[in-house]
């Protein structure tokens, strides 16, 4: 009994131990697989990033040297020096523009060419001129007549974006203006909102050494040319990639692998390429992007070796208790074994009882007369050779009785199952119910039996399964569908943010740089107005332009750093009514009569006065605008014991089903010349008030906007 004890413990426990161990490895395998899969998922982000962070610098970029030539090709003085022909004139009048927007807008090249593509005057070397322009750029803006725009590979091995404008004189062709800049200023910018590393690749085929190391001398950087078999880095965030990683960039170029690959020097890294376009659509190389995952390594190892601790631990105790607990189950084992052993013998009669009630059902199953399915003999010839009363029914719908012709159907059944010697089942409609029909040869005998047997509650049975299950298709087919949809919206929404997020940045930026200017234009024009004669009211009224319009540009940037970033409300008792009626009197010549109604009166909430009264004019100023400048605009103002409710109505057309469940999101407006940024500054507002904001219909026609801050 001793040894069967061990036994017992070992069948038990061995299993048992080895179960652990097999959970313990499948956790940390799963563990460093979801790990490992969320990593390569952001690395992969981060390039699908960069390649569009990458795209929209260069059109913001185009779009600055296209308002540039705008300007450019308006200016008398340089169509008078075209026109005759003077390049040292033109060179003189150029010159400072070309000095200028270099040092402000990092413009690197200043052209103009003739009609027929032959270079006058390079304003940034204007000793060299007179070749013959022969880039994309130009040949698709000689083609089309249009301005054309891109980067192209220059002989010097540097990336340049281009970009030509056709220049017409009194209606006439009269030639080309082209400007072009550097475009390494973009990749400090890509590496810092991406948070990676980056490399500028190009292939050496569309290189001319000589032409490289002069274009790198210039710019104050080594070519390094022999590093690499078939590319060259010529621009890059690390200033001296490691021996390993150069190695393993080169292998995987090589190669022209396009997917996410791991690198380990002192660091790891996780990266990737992003293909990278001339303007004649050649891939002429990639810009390799490596993230940091040291961090996430670490995270991973160590979180490994506390899961591996914590099973170890819960492991042993499970054994430990399962060994108690089978020296117990040992202990009963014993004082059971006679009630088995009395068990057996009971088992033991009870199979004897069954053997003779089974033979008495073989018995019984030789006497088909006896059998409540329906059972038949039918001959090679189709003849009915025997039928048991159970197949009465049957035999009545066939139309026959023993010893006449089946059916031909079932005279052809019987002769294939003879042929071929084998069972065939059939399932036959009788009235309201259905019997599964056994046809089964006798081998040598030169006839078929044909057992019967009613299916009918299978039947139903099956039919309410298969019922049931469609149901359940049906509704997961339309919860994917659900779910799919709200993918969709989570997939648009994040790149709503991610494309807000790049717009704030370069706004945030331009709208810092454009204030000092801004600043000294209002000081020039406040002396202009205390030193220039009184008498001329001619003269007042253009210095009165110039303030209006540093007043609006004024507000154009302070919208502009609002979006980048709402400062904190600095609040205090404010008079809401105060604040409508001013609102109201500035916009009083837009035709829109406001009406006020607010209980207490006069209705003191606790709020940033600035701010409230922003989000305030920006309601007016959008009904103002459904309205035509015509209807009614009402204020209605309540509160409880925790809120303050303030509801902004007016009698304008409201807003379109499509569009009120995004009002306060980024980018989505309903004006033909708005941006969409006015409502979501202030939802921002709002909720940095702890209140909320939202948007609806008024039964009787008009938009209703319904604003609730906090008390206190």
């Amino acid at each position: 009994m001793d040894q069967n004890k061990e036994k017992i413990k070992l069948r038990f426990i061995v299993p048992l131990g080895l179960a652990i161990l097999v959970l313990l490895g499948t956790c940390v395998i799963t563990l460093r697989r979801l790990h490992n899969h969320h990593i390569n998922h952001e690395v992969q982000k981060s390039l699908n990033k960069v390649s569009r962070l990458f795209r929209m610098e260069l059109e913001e970029d185009a779009g600055l040297l296209e308002g540039i030539l705008g300007f450019l090709h308006k200016d008398k003085n340089l169509r008078n020096a075209w026109l005759a022909g003077d390049r040292q004139s033109l060179l003189r009048y150029a010159s400072p523009v070309f000095e200028e927007i270099r040092s402000k807008h990092n413009v690197t090249h200043f052209y103009f060419h003739g009609l027929d593509r032959v270079n006058f005057l390079r304003v940034h070397k204007p000793q060299k001129y007179g070749d013959y322009i022969d880039r994309f750029t130009m040949n698709q803006a000689a083609g089309s007549g249009k301005s054309a725009w891109g980067i192209e590979l220059g002989p010097l091995g540097t990336f340049t974006l281009r970009f030509v404008y056709p220049w017409r004189i009194n209606g006439k062709p009269a030639g080309y203006i082209e400007l072009g800049e550097e475009i390494e200023h973009i990749t400090p910018e890509l590496a810092e909102v991406t948070g990676a590393e980056l490399f500028f690749v190009i292939n050496k085929s569309y290189l001319n050494r000589a032409g490289l190391e002069q274009g790198m001398e210039m710019l104050g950087r080594s070519s390094d040319w022999d590093r690499f078999s078939d590319f060259i880095i010529v621009d890059s965030t690390m200033e001296t990639p490691p021996p390993v990683l150069c190695k393993e960039m080169q292998r995987r170029h090589v190669n022209h692998e396009k997917f996410l690959f791991e690198i380990s020097t002192e660091r790891d890294y996780l990266g990737g390429f992003v293909p990278l376009y001339d303007a004649g659509d050649n891939e002429v190389g990639e810009i390799i992007v490596l993230k940091d995952i040291t961090s996430q390594q670490a995270s991973l190892r160590s979180l490994s070796i506390s899961l591996i601790w914590i099973c170890s631990a819960v492991g042993v105790l499970l054994l430990v208790f399962f060994y108690l607990y089978t020296s117990r189950i040992e202990q009963r084992l014993e004082a059971g074994h006679q009630y088995l052993r009395d068990s057996n013998r009971r088992l033991e009669s009870e199979i004897a009882e069954h053997m003779r009630a089974e033979e008495e059902i073989l018995d019984l199953s030789r006497f088909p007369a006896e059998n409540r399915d329906p059972v038949l003999r039918i001959s090679r010839e189709g003849v009915l050779l025997y039928a048991n009363p159970a197949s009465e029914e049957l035999l009545r719908d066939w139309g026959c009785q023993v010893e006449e012709p089946v059916p031909e159907y079932w005279k052809e059944v019987s002769q294939d199952a003879l042929e071929k010697n084998a069972e065939q089942r059939i399932e036959y409609n009788l009235a309201d119910r259905t019997f599964s029909l056994l046809i089964a040869p006798v081998a040598g005998s030169g006839y078929v039996n044909l057992y019967g047997h009613d299916i009918t509650d299978r039947k139903k049975a099956e039919e309410e399964s298969f019922n049931a299950q469609q149901r359940l298709i049906e509704q997961q087919q339309h919860e994917a569908e659900h779910v799919e949809a709200e993918l969709a919206r989570i997939r648009r929404e994040l790149v709503r943010s991610t494309r807000l997020a790049a717009i704030g940045q370069v706004s945030g930026s331009i709208a810092h740089d454009l204030r000092n200017p801004l600043g000294t234009v209002r000081n020039a024009a406040y002396l202009l107005n205390r030193h220039l004669p009184k008498d001329d009211p001619k003269l007042l009224d253009y210095t009165d332009i110039i303030n209006q319009e540093v007043v609006k540009a004024d507000q154009i940037i302070t919208n502009l750093l609002e979006m980048v970033g709402t400062r904190p409300p600095r609040k205090h008792p404010v008079d809401l009514g105060r604040i409508v009626e001013e609102v109201e009197q500035s916009r009083k010549s837009e035709g829109v009569a406001c009406r006020i109604s607010v209980v207490p009166d006069p209705f003191v909430v606790q709020a940033d006065e600035g701010q409230l009264r922003q989000v305030i004019d920006n309601i007016l100023s959008n009904s103002v605008y459904a309205m035509g400048g015509q209807g009614g605009f009402f204020v209605e103002a309540g509160r409880d014991s925790d809120y303050d409710t303030v509801v902004l109505r007016d009698t304008g057309p409201g807003f379109a089903p499509e569009v009120r469940d995004r009002l306060f999101d980024a980018l989505v407006t309903t004006k033909a010349s708005g941006i969409g940024l006015g409502l979501t500054i202030c939802r921002q507002i709002i909720e940095k008030h702890g209140g909320t904001i939202e948007a609806d219909e008024h039964n009787q026609g008009g938009a209703v906007i319904r604003i609730r801050l906090p008390r206190g």
